[in-house]
């Protein structure tokens, strides 16, 4: 795919402005389509830079994408994602408007952060990520790394 149909396919919905998503992001992305081959990815937004989007969110830096693939069970994606990369954000949300769907970013510069989103806020930290990073799964990955290296 070119970067002008990434970028146009990944621009914001409001605005129909564009920017290539950050390459972190997009190397996640890759390896999930890696690793669920012939499956079905559904994007629910992606970069978003509306007047009433967060100066500080990923999206507005086009670091982040909400999305969701058919026939795969969300919690094994979050899991993965979360056990698997460093200086991400995973938010899982699974009572959106939409359906259910996972949020990843790539922060190189940030602290690692997950979250649930129910009842119309975020819980940080949620007990999921702690299980997703025992020493038990830990030992069972095959790999730990920064989105994009």
């Amino acid at each position: 795919m070119t970067t002008i149909a990434l970028k146009t396919m990944f621009r914001c919905r409001k605005t129909h402005k564009q920017k290539m998503l950050a390459q972190g992001t997009l190397a996640m992305l890759a390896d999930l389509a890696d690793r669920y081959p012939g499956k079905t990815f559904e994007y629910v937004s992606a970069y978003r830079v509306s007047r009433d989007e967060s100066a500080t969110s990923p999206h507005r830096h086009a670091q982040a994408l909400d999305f969701r693939i058919r026939g795969v069970k969300l919690r094994d994606v979050r899991d993965y994602v979360w056990r698997t990369y460093s200086h991400v954000g995973v938010g899982w949300y699974p009572q959106g408007s939409t359906g259910a769907y996972l949020h990843i970013d790539s922060r190189p510069t940030l602290n690692d952060t997950s979250w649930t989103f129910v009842h119309g806020s975020n819980r940080y930290n949620p007990y999921w990520a702690e299980l997703a990073r025992r020493p038990e799964q830990v030992a069972n990955k095959t790999h730990e790394r920064k989105p994009g290296s």
